[in-house]
């Protein structure tokens, strides 16, 4: 039987501390050394190290430092932020990249964190409270091309399949509606030094009403074309817009070539009025 099961049957049977120390002994065993606990709407917390992770199950192979390496990698390779910084992360799923930039902000700074899946934002505040991330504002809402309800399709297995959907069908939930430029006037945000943007597909709509992208100084988004070319949905191909709308900004900008095709469809711009 496997790990996962076992870990089902133990917590169906009301056994959640014989799970927990098995998951221990097998984090132990892989050299990751997590403690894990199992929280409200059978979300995981977990703790390595000093860090607390929160996730839809209990990851006993995580391995901490290299999730952190690989987030840092790809999230802040145009722009790392820095100490006083104010950061907006746009689709901040569990907070893996939420903590980090509260972590290079420090005290000083602030960091934005939005996510429109319900269950999502719940694992999502976990790591905050856990990690008590003072310097970070959570939102639940979606960034879109309009105020107002908007429907987000829930995938219970996995976050990152979560999007905004137009069908009626199917497991979705009803979410407040923003655009970026409504989200910055509500919360008094003048001047964004970081703005990370990864909304599976729906970055799209988010372009379709940003005037203030005048006010970004740095942005990483992803486009999801790799999903378009993986489904054959074409609602995931946006790169084009991105750049057109880049372009025509004034920003300046890149991707990369590392032949990993959900890296390479990262793009990092910087607003050339704020180039020395």
């Amino acid at each position: 039987m496997k790990v996962e099961a076992i870990i089902k049957l133990l917590i169906k049977s009301r056994l959640n501390y014989f799970a927990y120390f098995l998951l221990s002994l097998i984090s132990i065993f892989l050299g990751r050394f997590s403690t894990f606990r199992l929280m409200e709407n059978n979300l995981w917390l977990q703790k390595q190290g000093k860090v607390f992770f929160c996730d839809y199950s209990p990851n006993y192979r995580l391995n901490a430092e290299k999730e952190e390496s690989f987030s840092d990698e790809i999230f802040f390779h145009g722009y790392r932020p820095s100490v006083g910084d104010i950061c907006i992360d746009i689709g901040a799923g569990l907070g893996l990249d939420t903590r980090l930039m509260s972590e290079h902000v420090g005290n000083e700074g602030k960091v934005f964190s939005i996510e429109a899946t319900e269950r999502t934002f719940k694992a999502l505040e976990i790591c905050i409270n856990q990690n008590k991330l003072e310097n970070v504002i959570s939102s639940y809402c979606a960034i879109t091309n309009r105020d107002g309800p908007v429907k987000i399709a829930d995938d219970i297995g996995h976050h990152t399949e979560n999007k905004i959907t137009h069908e009626d069908s199917g497991s979705f939930s009803e979410v407040e509606g923003l655009t970026i430029d409504s989200y910055l006037e509500i919360n008094n945000i003048q001047l964004v030094d970081y703005m990370k943007i990864n909304i599976e597909g729906a970055e799209k709509l988010v372009i379709e009403k940003f005037d203030r992208i005048k006010d970004v100084k740095n942005l990483a988004i992803s486009s999801h074309d790799f999903l378009g070319n993986r489904t054959g949905d074409q609602s995931y191909f946006t790169k084009d817009l991105i750049t057109e709308f880049l372009k025509k900004n004034n920003f300046k900008y890149y991707n990369r070539n590392t032949g990993v095709d959900y890296i390479d469809g990262w793009i990092y711009a910087v607003n050339k009025q704020f180039i020395d």
